[in-house]
């Protein structure tokens, strides 16, 4: 399993043959409850770009694989990823109850290094919710932040 908060501090996009980027952040579709790309900074422009999960070749520790430079294209080319990775940055968002009450934050995002999928949201509580209240994780519960 990896987490969002790893991959920010330590994570590398990598050809076989060298060092492409480094992992800033990533864009989930919370209705799939699936990664769907990760966003570097590229190393000689420093500019913002991406890399689909589906063009990710295999993950070794901290680091994922692509077969090219070519799989990683500036972010602005991608309009509608773009448009996501606005939307959906959500590390230390509010997380809301079913009445719409923000009861606490989201820490962190764990999911599956190989198909992307959503394991859970790392919730810090508030300290007036219930005790009846998961204090650890929002294990498969759907993004409810705003």
């Amino acid at each position: 399993m990896l987490t969002v908060k790893t991959l920010m501090e330590t994570g590398e996009i990598h050809t076989p043959h060298r060092k492409v980027g480094q992992v800033m952040d990533v864009v989930i579709n919370h209705e799939l409850g699936r990664v769907i790309a990760y966003l570097l900074r590229s190393e000689p422009f420093h500019t913002q770009e991406a890399v689909l999960f589906d063009a990710l070749m295999y993950h070794s520790e901290h680091r994922g694989y692509v077969q090219s430079s070519d799989d990683v294209v500036p972010l602005i080319k991608l309009p509608r990823l773009q448009k996501l990775a606005e939307d959906y940055q959500v590390i230390g968002k509010p997380w809301l109850d079913f009445q719409g009450r923000e009861i606490g934050t989201v820490e962190d995002i764990s999911f599956d290094e190989q198909t992307g999928h959503v394991t859970y949201y790392k919730v810090k509580f508030h300290p007036h919710v219930p005790v009846s209240t998961p204090m650890v994780s929002a294990a498969l519960s759907p993004f409810r932040g705003q």
